[in-house]
């Protein structure tokens, strides 16, 4: 029995430029997209808990400065959590032999964002796993904290 092998080209599927447009394009699916996972992370901790999420750190009697602390709490849980988020998109990288560098940059005066970036090309399916590492195992962790601990605020 004669097997041929098939030779896999290589073609590059994207190569982005953040342009404007896409800039503003990114903010809004990334602003729908948190929108929805607090949706879905407030149901599953409503359903783990027995009780409505809240996100309030500060008990409501505290005065006027109270929603001002909430959003505060918020934003700095959000910025505290890129850091893990970034660095597992790095060990995903180094996983499959790339070498993983780390920013910040803001695009266009409109979105600031962190990565974690390589010169190191991979496949389809590896790619894929690079970008949903984070996700998958943020996820895995943090879900049963929030509902074990009753902490609400982790839904961020």
């Amino acid at each position: 029995m004669v097997t041929e092998e098939s030779a896999e080209s290589e073609v590059i599927l994207a190569d982005l430029e953040m342009t404007r447009g896409l800039t503003i394009q990114l903010t809004a699916v990334g602003t729908l997209g948190m929108v929805v996972a607090w949706g879905l992370f407030s149901v599953l901790y409503e359903f783990g808990t027995g009780q409505a999420a809240a996100l309030r750190l500060v008990l409501p009697d505290v005065g006027w400065w109270a929603v001002a602390v909430n959003v505060l709490v918020v934003v700095g849980l959000g910025t505290a959590f890129i850091i893990p988020h970034e660095w597992l998109h790095g060990l995903a990288i180094r996983y499959d032999g790339g070498e993983a560098r780390y920013g910040v940059e803001v695009a266009h005066f409109i979105l600031t964002y962190a990565y974690a970036t390589t010169e190191h090309e991979f496949s389809r399916n590896q790619f894929i796993v690079v970008l949903l590492t984070p996700l998958v195992v943020l996820t895995l962790v943090g879900v049963p904290v929030m509902i074990g601990l009753e902490w609400g605020l982790l839904i961020v």
